[in-house]
């Protein structure tokens, strides 16, 4: 959920528009094929060409994603139905995401994450 969050608020946090900084996201992971598996490859494919990163801003951008990562899991549960709850819980996730992202850039800014500051 918080990459809905960050979709829809990317501008506060970069000075790129979220469409170009996604597709630089694609091409960095066109670049070494062969070193994904077969599937890791699909997984890439249908990124790339369903332009996930972007699909986020919405939250209906969410549910392959929640498909996905439900029908990984091996025990039954149910991911795959979660958005409608999250739909209901969305302001409070919200204001979550709006707390923590920014307890996050600080915490990754002092691990040098964002490399040598002035």
């Amino acid at each position: 959920i918080f990459d809905h969050f960050l979709a829809r608020a990317f501008a506060e946090y970069s000075e790129r528009p979220l469409p170009e900084f996604a597709e630089d996201v694609y091409q960095t992971l066109r670049v070494y094929p062969g070193d994904y598996t077969a599937r890791g490859r699909r997984i890439v494919a249908n990124m790339t060409q369903n332009r996930w990163l972007e699909s986020y801003v919405e939250i209906e951008g969410l549910q392959p994603a929640l498909t996905f990562l439900g029908a990984k899991l091996r025990f039954e549960n149910p991911l795959k139905e979660a958005l409608p709850l999250l739909r209901e819980l969305e302001a409070p996730l919200a204001q979550a995401f709006y707390q923590f992202w920014p307890e996050l850039i600080a915490f990754a800014r002092e691990q040098g994450a964002f490399g040598p500051q002035n």
